[in-house]
C-alpha cells in the first residue's frame, strides 16, 4: 500500500473509532437518564387526572415525582 494509502486509512480509522466512541458515550447517557421512565409517568399523571393535587402530595407513589422532577 502505497503513502497515500495508508493516509486514507489511517483517516478513515480514526473517523470510525470517533464515532465508536461517540455513539458509547450517548448509550451511556442515555441508560443513565430517566427517558425510559416518561412512559411511565405520563400513565400515572393521566391516571390521577382528575385529582393531581392530592395525587402528588399525599399519595405515596405521587410523592415520589418531586425526587424524579428534580434528578
Amino acid at each position: 500500500m502505497g503513502a497515500v494509502g495508508e493516509s486514507i486509512f489511517h483517516r478513515m480509522r480514526n473517523v470510525l473509532n470517533s464515532i465508536h466512541v461517540s455513539a458509547g458515550l450517548i448509550n451511556h447517557r442515555l441508560r443513565e437518564s430517566h427517558v425510559a421512565d416518561v412512559g411511565r409517568v405520563a400513565d400515572m399523571l393521566e391516571a390521577h387526572s382528575h385529582e393531581y393535587g392530592w395525587y402528588l402530595t399525599q399519595d405515596p407513589k405521587g410523592k415520589k415525582f418531586r425526587i424524579f422532577w428534580d434528578s
